[in-house]
């Protein structure tokens, strides 16, 4: 009963998600937008395992860097 309540996946991240900061150089906006959106999609439909990264990484929606882009 104990096993079944655990998931086959981990999703960790492997450090955690910060704003850019003025030295980091910017990836594109609209790319990083819409993948995001498609991991939310699939985390919403049938991977949960992936919504506690994607919900992190959706914070960095306006202003993301070459790592947050690395980290999708």
């Amino acid at each position: 009963m104990e096993q079944a309540s655990r998931s086959r996946y981990t999703t960790p991240l492997s450090a955690p998600v910060t704003p850019r900061q003025p030295q980091d150089p910017p990836t594109d906006r609209h790319r990083y937008q819409r993948a995001i959106g498609a991991l939310q999609y699939l985390a919403h439909t049938g991977r949960p395992d992936i919504l506690h990264a994607t919900q992190s990484l959706a914070y960095q929606l306006s202003d993301p860097s070459e790592a947050h882009w690395t980290a999708v």
